[in-house]
């Protein structure tokens, strides 16, 4: 006879032949905090060039903020995992430059930084480099390494510094690469990376375990769509262009990341107005990747500008919708199955851009944000986000608990029963332990739902009380 058990650290109780307890076990995110102090438009890259990068307790971030004519450079650390920051730090602001699309990367104590410069440049812009050697406490002077046109996108691992490239000609757009084995003292000559005519462009770049892969945007075929190269020598050699999407109308915004043999790949497809998160996933350096799946699947979503960390197994996803906030996803398993998104920010702050890293067991998060009436860099972390016993919901903000209860003479039924007088109209939900949905009802009065479970194979579940912004969740077993 199929069992319902409710597992809990709180209370265990029979009725019948069922165990019943509860429970909020929650890897919880903190209280947004505002990051830049300057009142005027902030301004993050684009989601292929990282304006995070985390080295331990080391948390780095750059942006831009707008001034009349011009941009300035922002830095800004934390040397204690994110609970402190240094005051905003300008890099670059002098008259007679304005700087735009940063990036960052970080190894031991160095910490590069790559961006563009539309003060110069034949009218179209030059990128420039700039590094610390001290964990971001001063800086060098930017080298310029060539007149680009768009954005650039910097990896490293060890001494080894990676910039993705991107150029401009008539009618043509192409993507380049450049290499530094010095940590960023000496730079080797530009390799060009994409071969077509027409738009190559929006590099992301990654490295790791003696490997460098790029994935940019590419119309060569008449669609655009996500390509892809990857070196197995440190960037010395390249292999063949892979297309590596089907997109029917185009493929957009791609995001690439590697640890060791993993490679994680995002990109977004748009159908009509609509945009789709997609991912597949790599686990040997690249060589055979697995089919495509979709991440974000609200109806009509516009959702944009993917980034992505990995450790191990864990896999953590972020990105934001143009009609409804920034969300964030996991995998357990490596990317084969995911948990249901949650909604970090609502779309009443108008946010985006959202970058993503962890350290140990903790997330961290920055992102762009209009709640002040203007565009500033906001942040929060997730101090057990990334632990292996983390809960697979996350709760934003607490709501009333509920309980759940087993139906005397009723087998295979629960019932669910809380305080909704205080939060309708909510979403009762049931997910299977890969995240998929198996059970939904709208409360929109005093009352739950008693729940009949005899079509649920036997296994893990959720029960999940939503509304608005707010989570909570008790989990129950189904046994044979």
């Amino acid at each position: 006879m199929r069992q319902l058990v409710f597992v809990s650290i709180l209370l265990c109780l029979s009725v019948f032949s069922l165990c019943l307890s509860f429970s909020s076990l929650f890897a919880q995110w903190e209280a947004d905090r505002k990051l830049s102090s300057i009142d005027t438009a902030a301004r993050l890259n684009e989601n292929m060039g990282q304006c995070l990068a985390v080295n331990g307790d080391s948390i780095h971030i750059v942006w831009c903020n707008n001034q009349p004519g011009r941009n300035i450079l922002y830095y800004k650390h934390s040397f204690d995992g994110g609970t402190t920051w240094s005051d905003d730090i300008p890099l670059v602001s002098s008259s007679t430059t304005s700087p735009d699309f940063p990036s960052i990367a970080v190894s031991g104590a160095t910490v590069h930084v790559a961006y563009r410069d539309t003060l110069g440049g034949n009218g179209e812009g030059v990128t420039y480099y700039k590094r610390s050697l001290d964990g971001g406490n001063t800086w060098e002077t930017s080298v310029s390494l060539g007149i680009y046109h768009w954005w650039p996108s910097i990896a490293c691992v060890g001494e080894r510094v990676f910039i993705a490239l991107n150029d401009s000609h008539p009618g043509n757009t192409e993507v380049y690469f450049r290499r530094s084995t010095d940590n960023g003292t000496t730079w080797d000559s530009v390799k060009q990376i994409s071969n077509a005519a027409g738009r190559s462009e929006d590099p992301s770049i990654t490295a790791s375990d003696g490997h460098v892969y790029m994935a940019w945007n590419d119309n060569r075929t008449g669609i655009m769509q996500t390509w892809y190269r990857h070196s197995s020598d440190w960037g010395t050699t390249w292999g063949d262009e892979t297309q590596m999407t089907n997109a029917a109308q185009f493929a957009y915004f791609p995001f690439i990341h590697a640890v060791n043999n993993d490679v994680d790949l995002l990109w977004g497809n748009r159908t009509g107005s609509s945009y789709t998160v997609m991912y597949k996933h790599s686990s040997d350096h690249g060589a055979t990747w697995s089919e495509e799946q979709a991440l974000s699947n609200e109806v009509n979503a516009t959702s944009a500008y993917p980034t992505l960390v990995r450790r191990d197994k864990n896999v953590h996803v972020t990105w934001f919708d143009f009609n409804s906030g920034v969300y964030y996803r996991r995998s357990n398993d490596g990317g084969s199955t995911w948990i249901p998104a949650l909604q970090l920010v609502t779309a009443a702050s108008n946010p985006g851009s959202p970058f993503i890293g962890l350290n140990n067991t903790a997330l961290h998060l920055i992102w762009l944000d209009h709640r002040d009436g203007y565009s500033a860099i906001y942040y929060t972390r997730n101090l057990t986000g990334n632990s292996t016993n983390a809960s697979v919901f996350e709760n934003h903000d607490p709501m009333p608990g509920i309980s759940v209860e087993a139906i005397p003479g009723s087998p295979n039924r629960i019932k669910v029963t809380g305080t909704i007088s205080t939060i309708a109209p909510a979403a009762l939900k049931i997910f299977n332990s890969l995240g998929a949905q198996v059970f939904s009802e709208s409360i929109l009065s005093v009352g739950y739902p008693d729940i009949d479970c005899s079509s649920f194979t036997a296994g893990l579940y959720f029960v999940s009380l939503e509304s608005g912004n707010s989570r909570v969740v008790q989990k129950f077993v189904i046994t044979q």
